[in-house]
């Protein structure tokens, strides 16, 4: 029997190929997960990264918003207070409490507002010392502040600057100045600025981008153990496979295949003219009835054979029996014969 063309060969290859795909999909799960934990935890920070940038980008624009707009507001009220008083001049608004409460307007945690003529003179500031001073002599330590406050003498200015803060912290600031479109009567053109640290607006997205990361560690840690889980869990399930496997595979083998080779054996041994061959009862089952059937088969075929053989001696002793009766028989149609011819002779 050619092995290559035999069921167990057949069988063998089979379950080769079976486990090495359960092989493979065990080791495809395993990185799978693997993967997929890289890419949910990558995708996770890219989303907290966008999410908060986006924030950032939002508060960054409503803060300049604000600023912006506390620095129109604030020179439409002294326009429309020097409209109501054109006969004060500048050193008339210095002591008019009114017009000042007007002109520096504290907003935010740290947010003011300031005003200064076309000359680049501070005349109303939340800081007594400023007051008075000119602009100018802040070019050459704050040459981004002076910029701004320069294209501004005459019209609206805005942008971003550096400024020492109390504790002597080098923080960003954001200004935007408006011109007041009345005059003093003394023809003084006043600008007003409205200023604050930028990263004022940004303290609520601090807080959120705290629990956020408090949040993000928790689920991050909450996914790592839900995807370890399910990937030991899905790798023991494809070890149980390849385990039930095996399993299945030697009970079809102890249960089908061997049978089935050992009934091709003992018909080979009867192919040869073993009739006292059997085949053994291993289980109780279709195969193990045709196990059976062929042994019983064996000995109809041995009885048969031993008929056959008892029939031909029983007939070759009749043959040798007749032959015999008939070479006597011969014999004495011969002697017949010769004492006739002596008696012939005799007579005549």
């Amino acid at each position: 029997m050619n092995f290559k063309k035999s069921i167990l060969f057949k069988f063998g290859i089979y379950c080769f190929i079976l486990l090495a795909l359960e092989g493979a999909f065990v080791i495809f799960i395993y990185f799978g997960f693997k993967e997929l934990h890289s890419f949910v935890l990558d995708r996770n920070e890219e989303l907290e990264g966008t999410s908060l940038s986006e924030s950032t980008a939002y508060l960054k624009e409503l803060g300049i918003e604000i600023i912006k707009q506390r620095s129109l507001d604030t020179a439409k009220e002294i326009d429309i207070y020097l409209e109501f008083n054109p006969d004060k001049k500048i050193e008339d608004l210095v002591k008019d409490e009114k017009f000042k409460s007007l002109a520096v307007q504290r907003f935010g945690v740290e947010g003011y507002t300031a005003v200064n003529d076309e000359k680049g003179i501070n005349y109303f500031h939340p800081d007594p010392k400023i007051e008075g001073t000119d602009l100018h002599l802040l070019d050459d330590q704050l040459s981004g502040f002076w910029e701004i406050i320069d294209r501004g003498l005459n019209q609206e200015s805005s942008g971003f600057y550096k400024w020492e803060d109390e504790n002597g912290n080098i923080r960003e600031k954001y200004m935007f100045i408006s011109p007041v479109s009345r005059k003093t009567a003394d023809g003084k053109s006043l600008n007003v600025a409205s200023t604050t640290y930028i990263d004022e607006f940004y303290e609520p997205i601090n807080e959120l981008n705290k629990k956020i990361t408090l949040t993000s560690d928790q689920s991050r840690m909450e996914l790592k153990e839900f995807l370890n889980t399910m990937r030991i869990q899905v790798t023991l399930l494809a070890v149980a496979n390849l385990i039930a496997m095996f399993l299945i595979g030697l009970m079809i083998y102890k249960k089908l295949i061997l049978p089935i080779r050992t009934l091709s054996r003992a018909s080979e041994e009867i192919s040869r003219g073993n009739f006292d061959v059997k085949s053994e009862v291993i289980s109780y089952d279709e195969i193990t009835d045709l196990s059976r059937r062929f042994n019983q088969m064996a000995v109809e075929f041995k009885k048969s054979k031993e008929d056959i053989e008892n029939k031909i001696k029983e007939r070759t002793s009749q043959l040798e029996r007749l032959n015999k009766y008939m070479v006597n028989r011969e014999l004495k149609m011969i002697e017949l014969k010769k004492e006739i011819d002596r008696l012939k002779k005799t007579n005549k």
